[in-house]
């Protein structure tokens, strides 16, 4: 039999049928450093990440159409189901934003890059990579339509969101 102390994996000890764990053998759930405290689910949160997901394979098969309105019913639901200051909304208007940049709707980019920049405060935590992503995907956006110094500025912001300046 292998001994694992030596490198620090830890696995639960082989039970017989009808015992019960020891405490020993009882993994902690938030031991992962990745691992979150509570995670925010509810009906909303769900029907999210359903028509996100839909809105992808919409786009992917160049139904632009359906695409949108999926996109439109994620953002919806995530502020139906997260917090005002949930990082989750801010990746959903990015989602929405860039799917109207990459249709070449610059207009309606535009207004949701600008509402985001205006609230982007409420989201804006250090080391946030949602928020970050946001803020590099407006820089983008600006480099893309010639406001190079508007595209300069928001991704230093970007950088430094997540703390690399």
């Amino acid at each position: 039999m292998l001994s694992f102390a030596a490198t620090g994996i830890a696995l639960a000890e082989q039970q017989q049928p009808g015992s019960a764990p020891s405490d020993d053998a009882v993994r902690d759930p938030l031991s992962h450093p990745l691992e979150l405290e509570e995670a925010v689910t509810n009906e909303h949160t769900a029907m999210m990440t359903l028509a996100r997901a839909a809105a992808l394979e919409y786009y992917q098969a160049g139904k632009y159409k359906l695409a949108e309105a999926k996109f439109i019913v994620a953002l919806e639901q995530a502020k139906l189901g997260f917090d005002v200051r949930d990082p989750h909304i801010a990746s959903c208007k990015n989602n929405l934003a860039e799917f109207y940049r990459n249709t070449g709707q610059f207009a309606k980019a535009e207004a949701l890059y600008t509402e985001f920049a205006k609230g982007k405060a409420l989201f804006t935590e250090e080391g946030c990579c949602v928020v970050a992503a946001a803020v590099a995907a407006v820089a983008e956006f600006y480099r893309n339509t010639g406001q190079f110094a508007k595209a300069e500025a928001l991704y230093t912001e970007a950088l430094e969101l997540l703390d690399y300046l």
